[in-house]
């Protein structure tokens, strides 16, 4: 996790497409952070993070509990730490690999 802290956000935006941030309907309260960090297009985003209360727990109750991994998703208190941690889920299944860090802009 020590490289993650050393990327900004936008090399983070940069290396994860498609990327989808959402702010938590719930502020929360089921997913455990302000904000969810999506690797799919808006399109792709599971109807039930933004559908009603038990929807919604449930949905977070099944990813918690089963592994549930598609898509890929990071929560945080922060847009820095929902990326990072959507980063972090993506290099766990190769999506992402880090020679990105060496291109030049």
């Amino acid at each position: 996790m020590e490289q993650i802290e050393e990327i900004t956000l936008e090399q983070l935006c940069d290396a994860i497409y498609p990327l989808t941030i959402i702010t938590d309907r719930y502020g929360g309260i089921y997913s455990g952070g302000n904000f969810i960090a999506l690797c799919c297009y808006p399109d792709e985003v599971p109807s039930e993070i933004i559908d009603t209360d038990l929807t919604c727990k449930k949905y977070w109750d099944k990813y918690y509990n089963d592994d549930f991994v598609f898509p890929s998703i990071g929560v945080g208190n922060t847009l820095f730490e929902a990326v990072a941690q959507l980063f972090y889920e993506c290099t766990k299944y190769d999506y992402i690999t880090e020679d990105f860090l060496d291109e030049d802009d």
